[in-house]
């Protein structure tokens, strides 16, 4: 298992660390407007990605008869179908995406990108059944070498076209390699049938999935549309790199944390130990790494999005602190994440999700109507973290008679790091003076001390249901 383990988190690595680079292959290749259009193609294969948030790979593992060549058999042939009807659909969007993305003249281009959809709607099953059996190389292939093609095509792609087409063709070429990867690791022969039974089953077991497969699209993508439809290319650019430079680190924290934290709280809660203490380390040890990613961002994140990007992109380096806090405090969320997956309340992480994604719609209207700058955008999804933190440590409360006391120590030294580094960016006098640098790293040093300092009160007895 942990050679399983360790594949795996290769792979999410190798994949984090190949489109990193890949975005900044295109941002020293391309012009800054150029690199702009192109991000717009990248937002396109996110939302083909949601669009398949049915997640039928993950029923072919779940279910006990996917292993049969039958059920196998039916959700290729449903994963087809969904395929074609995205495809269809990236055909008849791709001029009304173009306008609202403010490149009418490459309306074309978006139309290529039917090929995406088709190309995963034709994957091979074997993939996901293999990993019933704890075989998990050609899954892992599967995720990670497609990138690192597209990452080795960038040049060749850059000589051959030379604009804003290295972007699409790279993520055809990542399509195509995923999909031959799929039938050339597969045991089984590729067969296609329509089962009423099965699509039944892969729809009710997706449509959830699907519904926060959304969610997820409009949190993490919701932002770089609205930049895209009230600004230029240009803007689109350096804020997109920006985002990346602080989601990448973000989500492999998420993942880590996500990955020691929810087995330990899953045996505790079926043994029914007295869950005070893991809780109390699981708020302190998301609240701790929130506050050194805010921090190292807020340090170091200027020289790193200037030397990686280059001087163009220097103009977002007045928002990546924002856009820091932002990032800690969805971290600082997964708390509350993992603590109700351990309990199987999945509900408190999808009303959360809800929260957060209402504030996208809301600064939408501002920044289009009011004609807002950019970090009143970003403060919008600061107060939409807030708003969904709250309300899941609300719900985990009342609804599995947990502490809040376990919660407001992290809670303290984690808000207490942000505001200081909020100050030292932003405060027209702190942020000129170089003694007052070290303060981000100080109220660090109280967020790990105060945790610690602090003994949370035993739960209630019982379990509301």
């Amino acid at each position: 298992m942990l050679s399983a383990a360790t594949l795996l988190l290769s792979g999410n690595i190798t994949v984090a660390l190949a489109s990193l680079l890949r975005a900044i292959l295109l941002a020293r290749l391309l012009t800054l407007e150029d690199f702009g259009i192109a991000a717009t193609f990248s937002i396109a294969m996110n939302a083909m990605t949601m669009a398949f948030g049915f997640s039928l790979g993950q029923l072919a593992i779940q279910a006990r008869d996917a292993a049969g060549a039958r059920m196998q058999a039916g959700l290729q042939g449903l994963q087809a179908i969904i395929g074609g009807m995205l495809c269809v659909a990236v055909l008849t969007l791709a001029a009304p995406y173009a306008d609202l993305m403010g490149t009418s003249e490459v309306a074309s281009a978006y139309r290529w990108l039917a090929l995406v959809p088709l190309c995963v709607g034709l994957v091979h099953f074997d993939l996901f059944r293999q990993q019933r059996r704890n075989h998990f190389g050609t899954f892992a292939a599967y995720t990670s070498l497609p990138v690192l093609v597209s990452l080795i095509a960038i040049w060749p792609l850059f000589v051959a076209l030379g604009d804003w087409r290295v972007m699409p063709a790279a993520l055809i070429i990542q399509a195509v390699t995923a999909l031959a990867l799929s039938h050339l690791r597969s045991h089984r022969r590729y067969r296609l049938t329509f089962d009423p039974t099965v699509v039944r089953r892969g729809l009710l077991f997706g449509a959830p999935l699907l519904g926060n497969a959304a969610l997820v699209f409009a949190i993490f993508t919701g932002d770089r549309i609205i930049v895209a439809a009230a600004f230029d290319p240009g803007v689109l650019a350096w804020f997109s790199a920006a985002f990346m430079l602080t989601l990448m680190p973000a989500n492999l924290a998420l993942r880590t944390l996500n990955s020691l934290s929810l087995p330990r709280l899953s045996r505790d809660a079926e043994a029914g130990r007295d869950p005070a203490q893991a809780i109390r380390e699981t708020c302190r040890n998301y609240a701790l790494t929130a506050a050194l990613l805010a921090v190292a961002i807020t340090l170091i994140g200027g020289p790193v999005l200037r030397i990686a990007f280059g001087p163009a992109y220097a103009q977002a380096v007045p928002i990546l602190t924002l856009l820091a806090v932002m990032q800690a405090l969805r971290c600082a969320r997964g708390a509350v994440d993992v603590l109700a997956l351990s309990r199987a309340r999945t509900g408190i992480i999808l009303r959360m999700s809800v929260i957060r994604a209402i504030v996208i719609p809301l600064a939408a209207f501002a920044v289009l109507h009011f004609e807002l700058a950019l970090p009143w955008l970003i403060g919008a999804g600061i107060g939409g973290e807030v708003a969904a933190l709250l309300l899941g440590l609300t719900l985990l409360h009342r609804r599995l008679a947990l502490p809040m006391s376990v919660a407001i120590a992290p809670a303290l030294g984690l808000s207490v790091t942000l505001l200081a580094i909020m100050m030292v960016t932003y405060h027209p006098v702190l942020a000129v003076t170089p003694a007052m640098r070290a303060l981000p790293a100080l109220t660090l040093l109280a967020a790990l001390l105060i945790p610690k300092l602090t003994v949370g009160l035993r739960p209630r007895r019982g379990v509301r249901p």
